[in-house]
């Protein structure tokens, strides 16, 4: 599947390699995590819950697989590195750039609390950037769910541990638990390394670092840093670096805070007449079309979507990672856009919810809003044809698609879709009649023309 290439990174449960789709071209990054090192429990609870994010700054997981030795897991490439190799070569931090990084860290933060998880090891080299550039373009992904945690279904009480970024109530003796507010603890510290060059806590012994810690007693220092930054900057910092949990801020109350609001001007990213016309065209697709819209808008790269993306931020005001009909329309109010696309928005965007939650993900989104120029390059579509193709075999018959439909992606749109439907799809795109349907016939329906003479793939 893969054509493994250079190491890109390690760590204590495994090794990072840069590696190449064989079917698809796609660069990849694969992690391989040896089973002696990690029990595969674990392991495969933290890929369900990757599976279930869907944000424009947390690292999309693509594939997992599995030998008698290691379990695979193929994500995402961020070939700008670590958030923590451009904050050490960049040191202390303009504030302006620090605002920029920093509200994408939160936007991450606070999308996997609204849905329950904890991520419990916040610290920049947990975030990658996703190309080389200066650190002030860098867009950021947060990654290494590893001990991430459900917090709706059990109690935090692990003593998960990164020294210079846990939080207080974690190294607590008693086994209390805590909340996804050791999260916001360890941003904060994210925040003040950003603004002064340096941790607040400091010491070469572990031990003596865990009492500094535990007692949360720390300065604005050095204080040449922290001249050059707000009362708004230090306001903030301040409230998340709080011991008594229940004064520290939730992590959706930091977005809000008026540090944002003050130093980030609005997106250029307004919804226009064009956006319109992608969604009625999406809306009007086959169901089929739709999914492979969903499945193609996880594969695209982000420099293809970076206006979508930048539209996607600018109208999810609440920092959710979804979009109601009510926030869309409150968003398109402030942005000054016209009643008419306002109102024909509130229309499109029940259509565009394919999977009936209710609410328009990302995914949904970009599948909804991407072009046939963005959407018909060749990686992408086979990218997405090779995941229909449950079987590898070249082409995509009814039991992949039941197959596909019975793996768990119902985030595609696959969910309620049944036995005749499943029919009625293939009917609509076999061309030659043959019961399946082929590399050319899937690039004829993705660009609405008849297929040519078929060829496998």
């Amino acid at each position: 599947m893969y054509e493994m290439g250079e190491q890109i990174g390690s760590g204590t449960f495994g090794t990072v390699w840069k590696a190449k789709h064989t079917q698809t071209g796609q660069l990849h990054a694969i992690k391989s995590c040896p089973k002696k090192l990690i029990p595969s429990d674990e392991l495969w609870a933290e890929i369900d819950i990757m599976k279930q994010l869907d944000h424009p700054h947390i690292m999309r997981l693509y594939y997992t697989f599995e030998d008698e030795q290691c379990i695979f897991i193929a994500s995402e490439l961020c070939e700008g590195g670590e958030l923590f190799n451009a904050m050490i070569e960049a040191g202390a931090l303009n504030e302006p750039t620090a605002v920029l990084l920093f509200k994408q860290i939160m936007s991450a933060v606070s999308y996997i609390h609204m849905n329950m998880v904890c991520h419990r090891d916040l610290k920049p080299e947990n975030f990658l950037i996703s190309k080389k550039c200066e650190i002030k373009d860098s867009k950021v992904k947060l990654i290494d769910f590893g001990t991430a945690k459900r917090f709706d279904l059990h109690p935090l009480t692990t003593k998960v541990c990164t020294v210079h970024y846990v939080a207080p109530e974690v190294l607590k003796k008693s086994m209390e638990p805590y909340t996804e507010k050791v999260d916001v603890w360890s941003a904060g510290v994210v925040l003040f390394v950003m603004l002064a060059g340096t941790p607040p806590f400091h010491s070469d012994d572990d031990i003596e670092l865990m009492k500094k810690v535990k007692k949360a007693k720390w300065e604005f220092k050095p204080e040449k840093a922290w001249r050059r930054v707000s009362a708004l900057g230090k306001q903030l910092v301040s409230s998340m670096l709080t011991k008594e949990v229940e004064a520290r801020p939730h992590s959706a109350e930091v977005l809000a805070s008026d540090w944002f609001r003050q130093e980030v001007a609005r997106q250029d990213t307004k919804v226009d007449e064009d956006n319109l016309t992608q969604m009625r065209t999406f809306v009007a697709q086959s169901r089929l079309k739709k999914v492979a819209l969903q499945i193609i808008a996880r594969q695209i790269s982000d420099d293809t979507i970076e206006k979508l993306r930048g539209i996607f931020l600018s109208l999810d005001d609440d920092h959710s990672g979804t979009l109601s009909v009510e926030e869309i329309d409150e968003a398109l109010e402030r942005l000054e856009v016209e009643e008419p696309i306002r109102i024909e928005m509130r229309r499109l965007m029940h259509e565009i919810d394919v999977d009936g939650s209710g609410t328009v993900n990302y995914t949904e989104f970009i599948a909804a809003n991407i072009s046939k120029k963005q959407y018909l390059q060749e990686q992408v579509c086979k990218a997405a044809f090779h995941i229909f193709d449950v079987n590898g075999d070249g082409f995509i018959c009814k039991n992949d698609l039941a197959a596909l439909l019975k793996s768990g992606h119902d985030d595609d749109g696959f969910a309620g879709i049944s036995v005749d439907e499943i029919n009625s799809m293939m009917n609509e795109v076999d061309q030659n009649g043959d019961g399946r349907m082929s590399f050319d016939e899937f690039m004829a329906l993705m660009a609405d023309r008849k297929a040519p003479k078929t060829r496998t793939y």
